[in-house]
């Protein structure tokens, strides 16, 4: 599980920090992984999405 008020997300078997190219859509919040940050180069860039009813809670309200 994890804790999207910090900068840095753990599971049993890795640490990894939220990428620097972030973003939102009409969906919710957009992360984008470039090469080696999570996977390797083969799989190529990854995006997470990660819908508003997740991210809503930790947004500042003017930005609700």
């Amino acid at each position: 599980q994890c804790d999207w008020s910090s900068d840095v997300c753990s599971s049993d078997l890795n640490t990894f920090y939220l990428p620097e190219s972030l973003g939102f859509d009409d969906q919710g919040l957009i992360a984008i992984y470039n090469q080696y940050d999570i996977a390797s180069y083969a799989e190529g860039p990854i995006v997470l999405e990660i819908p508003y009813s997740e991210v809503l809670p930790f947004l500042d309200k003017q930005y609700r």
